[in-house]
C-alpha cells in the first residue's frame, strides 16, 4: 500500500472480507487504479476480488457485509421481505456447499418486542430470538435494577401474579411485596428491609426478566 500510494496511504483503509478486498479511500483515480492492480497481483490464491468506494454509503455496505455476510446469495424478495412460513430456500454459500433453510413459524412479539423464529437448517430444527423493531416501537423498555440501595429486582424471569404494595405503603422486613410465576411455580418476593415504597414498576400480568426493577424504597 505504501509503495503504491506513498504518503497518501494514511487515508486508505482496507477491509478483507471473505476473499474480497474493500478499499475506502481518498486517492485520485490514477493512484486508485494502480493500487487495485497491485492488490490483485498480491492475491496469490486467485480468488480475491477488489472493490472500492467512498464515504458513508460504502462504509454502511462494508459494515452490513461484516455483520451479516454476503446477503447477495439470497433471492431478492427474501432479502427485502423475508421468507413465507413453510417456504424452503436453497442457498449456495460456496462451491459444493449448499444450505437448505425452511421457515417453520414466527411467534407473536413478547412484551419487549422480541419474536422467536423457528426454522430448519439442513433438516435440523433451530430457533433464534430477534428484536422486532416495529413491535418494539410501541413498548417502553422496563428499567433494570442497578444494585442501588432500596431497589427490588426480579429474581428470575416470569409473570407477575400479585402486587401487594402501592406507593406510600410502609413495609417491614420479611413482608411479601409481590409474587411471580415461572415454570408453573409461584415465587414470593420479600422485603429485605423496613421502609416506605416510593415507586412500583410492575402490575399483575406483566412479564419480567431477571434483574428487572420491580419497585423501590425511599432512601
Amino acid at each position: 500500500l505504501r509503495e503504491v500510494a506513498g504518503r497518501e496511504a494514511a487515508v486508505c483503509m482496507l477491509l478483507f472480507l471473505n476473499y474480497e478486498v474493500f478499499v475506502y479511500h481518498t486517492l485520485d483515480a490514477a493512484l486508485l487504479r494502480r493500487l487495485c492492480r497491485r492488490l490483485q497481483q498480491e492475491c496469490a490464491h486467485g480468488r480475491c476480488e477488489v472493490r472500492y468506494g467512498r464515504g458513508k454509503v460504502f462504509l454502511d455496505f462494508a459494515s452490513h457485509r461484516r455483520d451479516f455476510g454476503d446477503t447477495s446469495l439470497l433471492p431478492t424478495p427474501v432479502f427485502f421481505y423475508g421468507p413465507e412460513v413453510g417456504e424452503e430456500l436453497s442457498v449456495e454459500i460456496d462451491a459444493g456447499k449448499r444450505l437448505i433453510i425452511r421457515l417453520l413459524a414466527v411467534s407473536d412479539p413478547d412484551p419487549k418486542g422480541r419474536r422467536t423464529v423457528f426454522f430448519e437448517l439442513n433438516g435440523q430444527p433451530r430457533n433464534v430470538v430477534i428484536q422486532d423493531k416495529n413491535a418494539a416501537a410501541d413498548i417502553t423498555a422496563r428499567p433494570v435494577a442497578t444494585g442501588a440501595p432500596g431497589e427490588v429486582a426480579a429474581p428470575m424471569p416470569g409473570a407477575i401474579v400479585t402486587v401487594n404494595v402501592t406507593v406510600g405503603d410502609e413495609v417491614k422486613k420479611g413482608d411479601v411485596l409481590l409474587s411471580l410465576e415461572a415454570m408453573k411455580m409461584e415465587t414470593s418476593v420479600y422485603a429485605d428491609r423496613d421502609g416506605r415504597v416510593s415507586e412500583v414498576f410492575v402490575k399483575s400480568g406483566d412479564q419480567v426478566d431477571a434483574k428487572d426493577l420491580l419497585l423501590k424504597f425511599e432512601d
